[in-house]
């Protein structure tokens, strides 16, 4: 039977740069290859492995098709704060800690323990790589454009 080694996920991020500053600045990730064109980089903390990859096409703003065909390149801009993941930690209250330091804590994240559950962080981090803006955590700019379209054409 085959077996399964660690798995790298590939988060989108539009800014590559702001995201490298956050991972590394604040997390403590290191660069372990950063990819010609900045179009990614593999990140690295412990046995954490994270891929982030640059997603800033634009052109689905002013595409005819937006609302039946939303998704187009794979890089549209509106991807980067979609995708999720967890990361088993030893020490999460020290984790915690440290990102409180760093002020990078969702304003009502808070450390606790589950009943019949492992220790679990609520602390969820609004960053330029997830939430770049209140408005945009509150509405996708797709789906304001597609709303926007759809008023346009008459359609609610």
């Amino acid at each position: 039977m085959p077996t399964l080694g660690a798995i790298m996920p590939a988060l989108p991020v539009r800014n590559l740069d702001a995201a490298l500053a956050l991972y590394c600045e604040k997390l403590g990730f290191a660069v372990r290859h950063r990819m010609d064109g900045g179009g990614g980089a593999i990140i690295v903390r412990d046995d954490a492995e994270l891929h982030l990859t640059l997603l800033n096409d634009e052109s689905w703003r002013a595409r005819p098709d937006l609302i039946e065909r939303p998704i187009k390149s794979g890089a549209e801009s509106f991807l980067p704060g979609t995708a999720s993941l967890r990361i088993r930690v030893d020490g999460v209250r020290a984790l915690y800690a440290e990102c409180a330091a760093n002020c990078i804590l969702h304003p009502r994240g808070r450390c606790a323990n589950k009943r019949g559950a492992r220790r679990t962080s609520a602390s969820r981090m609004s960053t330029a790589t997830c939430c770049p803006s209140t408005s945009e955590r509150n509405r996708s700019p797709v789906a304001a454009a597609i709303s926007a379209r759809r008023a346009d054409v008459g359609m609610r």
